[in-house]
């Protein structure tokens, strides 16, 4: 929001920036919840992604009904006056993630500690309990919305058997993974297509024997060519099964540099919803690739290979990939896409890629690796499944591509900030005073005046037409000499 000021004759007319931000703790405290209660349900990445959008959309919108410096993701009402920010991130998170993770151990040991530690930080009263209510009903808005976005559906998959096709990979040659859910309806994308990728290189060409063999020969689980720091790359980005997942590692990047920068609790729910909303809509886009383009893994092109259509690959029966590869087709990389991604919004959202970051893992927690940006990082997780041996480098490619587009477009379409009401006409003083602003339309706005810049009476609160004007009328006006007038979004 920017602050516009406009003299008109005697009149000084205010747009103020909300006042007393506080500083950023519930927000992440909720986040790192979430991401144990994610290791301890075994929550696969596309699962993972679409509870952490749920936790911080509410979140988010919680406190926006609270302090209105941004649009809404859905929730457009505002909490009652007064209303506890730090009482409503809880209230809504709570009200989320107990939804999402009904074992009664996760909640027993994880969810109701840090619920219950950090509503007992808020002072008793009023505040506290309106901001509780306030967002538990934005919560459970949020899980409404979504109820039937399509994440249960059956689903209907045949695993091939032909050169090309996915099938079931060692060892435990588990059956696909959530084929269903390149259908679950979009958070923010006008369709899962929307992003697709171009095709994998065909079985038979060079550019695909190129590319079998450039992970046969860095991503084999014995004789491989890789560095030891590449082997370590592959597993610190491995994010498999019982951690935080790719979707989570990103989340715990954002919320250490959120606090390394001091956000408030706006503007950190706001940069988590932002970069979940992303992460949530990449596992959607890419599970609708995988699916759709239905490509075989690594492991499985190089133990059949045909010397009679790919001359230039040998097969080798007893090859293994380092990283175990997951069950699920290989095209395009979901880890590219998470990455590319997250490190978008969070260069947009920062104003700059080159933020210094270290970051530790599940898969190797006694590991920290350091990294001069996001989009290092975003290439450090790409390469890495090459380096487990568990993707084609045309995968890592499309995926980060449209990692990318997809975060250009959350973040040019969602989640704005409210420009300040701007003045536009206010009748002389002396008289009943007619004001008109220019706001957005459809939303609120509050009038406040006052002779002396010190003690402000609301004048009253209206809602933009269509055409974005809101209309005003003072009637203390009368008599004043001078009068000043400030308004702000609500």
């Amino acid at each position: 929001m920017r602050t516009r000021r406009l003299n008109l004759r005697t009149c000084c007319l205010l747009a103020l920036l909300p006042t007393g931000l506080l500083r950023a703790g519930p927000v992440a405290e909720w986040n790192e919840a979430a991401r144990a209660a994610i290791r301890a349900a075994r929550s696969n990445p596309p699962v993972a992604s679409r509870g952490l959008a749920l936790l911080h959309v509410a979140i988010h919108d919680a406190v926006t009904g609270i302090q209105r410096m941004h649009r809404p993701y859905h929730v457009t009402d505002h909490a009652p006056e007064g209303a506890s920010l730090e009482a409503a991130v809880s209230g809504a998170a709570y009200e989320v993630l107990r939804h999402l993770f009904p074992s009664s151990e996760i909640q027993r040991t994880n969810l109701e500690v840090v619920y219950l530690e950090l509503v007992s930080a808020v002072p008793e009263g009023p505040a506290k309990q309106d901001g509780l209510s306030w967002g538990q009903q934005v919560g459970a808005a949020i899980l409404a919305l979504r109820a039937s976005d399509g994440t249960t559906q059956p689903a209907d998959y045949t695993a091939g058997d032909q050169p090309g096709v996915w099938r079931p990979t060692p060892p435990a040659h588990a059956p696909a993974l959530l084929p269903h859910w390149g259908q679950v309806t979009p958070f923010t994308m006008t369709s899962a297509a929307q992003f697709r990728p171009h095709p994998p290189p065909p079985v038979g060409s060079s550019a695909y024997a190129f590319e079998v063999n450039v992970v046969k020969t860095y991503g084999a689980a014995v004789g491989s060519v890789r560095t030891p720091d590449q082997s370590q790359i592959a597993e610190f980005w491995a994010n498999g099964p019982g951690t935080e997942t790719p979707p989570g590692h990103w989340n715990r990047i954002a919320v250490r540099v959120a606090q390394d920068r001091e956000l408030s609790i706006p503007e950190e729910a706001r940069l988590l919803a932002l970069v979940n909303l992303a992460l949530a809509d990449a596992a959607i886009s890419c599970w609708e690739a995988k699916y759709r383009y239905d490509y075989w893994r690594p492991v499985t092109a190089i133990r059949e290979a045909n010397p009679d259509t790919d001359p230039d690959i040998v097969a080798d029966p007893n090859w293994s990939s380092f990283v175990v590869t997951p069950p699920f087709p290989e095209y395009t990389s979901g880890h590219s896409m998470f990455s590319r991604a997250a490190a978008t919004m969070l260069a947009h959202y920062f104003g700059t890629d080159a933020v210094a970051f270290t970051v530790g893992s599940d898969e190797l927690p006694e590991v920290m690796r350091s990294y001069a940006g996001f989009a290092v990082a975003a290439d450090e997780s790409a390469v890495s499944r090459v380096y487990g041996g568990i993707h084609f480098p045309s995968a890592i490619a499309t995926g980060q591509a449209a990692g990318h587009l997809l975060a250009e477009h959350v973040w040019m379409h969602y989640l704005q900030p409210l420009e300040a009401p701007t003045f536009v006409l206010i009748s002389p003083p002396g008289v009943e005073a007619r004001i008109q602003l220019l706001g957005d339309p459809g939303r609120s706005y509050r009038l406040e005046a006052c002779p002396d810049l010190r003690e402000w009476v609301v004048v009253g609160t209206a809602t933009a037409g269509a055409d974005g004007v809101v209309e005003f009328t003072d009637p203390a006006a009368a008599g004043e000499a001078k009068r000043f007038y400030r308004a702000s979004a609500r």
